[in-house]
């Protein structure tokens, strides 16, 4: 079976949004390269934030997994995002966005209820 490998979002600040995601879901930093792309992993999926050049920033959204909201609320909170509500047909409990505006799915149950 296929499995997610990586996903790459695009953005006018690679730096500061790698720092969001290393500082409110503990991804760790692989590398960053000398064009300014950062390299992230949570453990399982690697993320590359990418200078956005000419092409347009962001992604729809992705999922992430977590053990409680209590574990990512004070990054949220440092970076002053909402904790929107899930409309009632999705998987996720709730939705936030991070600084460039990129919607992010989180879940403590998983995803269509398989655990993961």
């Amino acid at each position: 079976m296929a499995h997610i490998q990586h996903l790459a979002i695009r953005t006018e600040n690679p730096e500061k949004l790698a720092r969001y995601y290393e500082e409110v879901f503990g991804w760790s930093r692989l590398r960053t390269t000398k064009g300014g792309t950062v390299h992230l992993s949570d453990g399982h999926i690697n993320i590359a934030i990418l200078n956005k050049y000419d092409h347009a920033a962001g992604l729809e959204h992705f999922g992430v997994k977590i053990d409680s909201l209590g574990e990512v609320q004070p990054g949220l909170a440092k970076y002053d995002i909402a904790i929107g509500d899930r409309p009632p047909d999705r998987a996720a409990e709730l939705r936030v966005k991070d600084p460039d505006g990129n919607e992010i799915d989180l879940s403590v149950k998983g995803f269509m209820g398989t655990g993961q």
